[in-house]
């Protein structure tokens, strides 16, 4: 049964997007637009049958590793899971709910897409209260997975080269702990960026939690922050939001970024010299 699908044209400008290979980026359209995605974006396909075919083993493979690398999809066993499907759908309510539960009830109780799933969206999302009174069942333990939204993937835990300081324990930080981190840093970021009106989305404090609990020291969030800001195109194309610099997929580049900048520019990475109050 054929249906219109909506696909923004922003799409086109997103920086993560931009950043994928020909052979990810035509998976990705293909995975959301095709018959057998529902209202879950998760759904049984065979690998051959991705993208109807049109791409070879090889080319196929290497691709949604790509995606899955970047947390744009995740395929496991004959299922594939489109993460960011149901944030994005564009009407929300008992109908839509509905249809999610539907596609998730279908797959396997042991399948791990299926406990992923609902580690995903069973939390703060539009559809949690359909999804906890269905009672799903699940019996499998989810996979590893971000916590930073519905996009992107941890690439690089521990310290980078030329880190400050040494990585932390994961899963060690109190939520009092959090909370000055995260003011801490939203500190800085009004100071580097000048946007003092901005409060950080629950999007951005997940993503930051989920990089402190990566190993992530503040002073790396911080230089992400500089990094990102510094960068002209970056900044005028409004990357530097709280919710894309602490992205995983992106906020390596950003640190990069800072560290190039001061070895060029001694000043510029004094802010991370300055004492914040929080």
């Amino acid at each position: 049964m054929s249906r219109l699908e909506d696909v923004s044209t922003a799409l086109w400008e997103d920086e993560d997007f931009d950043d994928l290979g020909d052979d990810a980026a035509l998976i990705y359209l293909w995975s959301f637009t095709n018959s057998r995605c529902g209202m879950s974006g998760i759904y049984r396909v065979k690998r051959r049958s991705i993208v109807e075919g049109r791409m070879t083993a090889k080319r196929r493979a290497d691709a949604i590793k790509e995606l899955e690398e970047a947390g744009y999809l995740r395929y496991v066993d004959g299922w594939l899971w489109v993460r960011s499907r149901v944030k994005h759908l564009r009407t929300k309510g008992s109908k839509m709910a509905t249809g999610v539960v539907r596609d998730v009830e279908r797959v396997p109780v042991e399948h791990p897409l299926r406990a992923a799933f609902l580690t995903e969206y069973l939390g703060k999302s539009w559809v949690s209260k359909w999804l906890a009174e269905a009672e799903i069942e699940t019996l499998s333990i989810p996979y590893a997975q971000p916590t930073d939204g519905l996009q992107g993937q941890g690439q690089g835990q521990g310290q980078g080269s030329g880190g400050h300081g040494e990585t932390e324990t994961k899963g060690a930080l109190t939520k009092a702990q959090l909370r000055v981190d995260w003011d801490r840093w939203l500190a800085h970021y009004h100071e580097t960026t000048g946007r003092t009106a901005v409060e950080g989305s629950e999007e951005a404090k997940r993503a930051f939690k989920a990089r402190r609990e990566d190993g992530r020291t503040v002073e790396e969030l911080m230089e992400a922050t500089v990094g990102c800001h510094g960068d002209e195109r970056l900044r005028e194309q409004s990357f530097d939001r709280p919710e894309t610099i602490l992205r995983a997929s992106k906020f390596e580049r950003y640190i990069e970024l800072a560290r190039k900048a001061a070895g060029k520019n001694g000043g510029f990475k004094t802010f991370l010299d300055k004492p914040v109050t929080t």
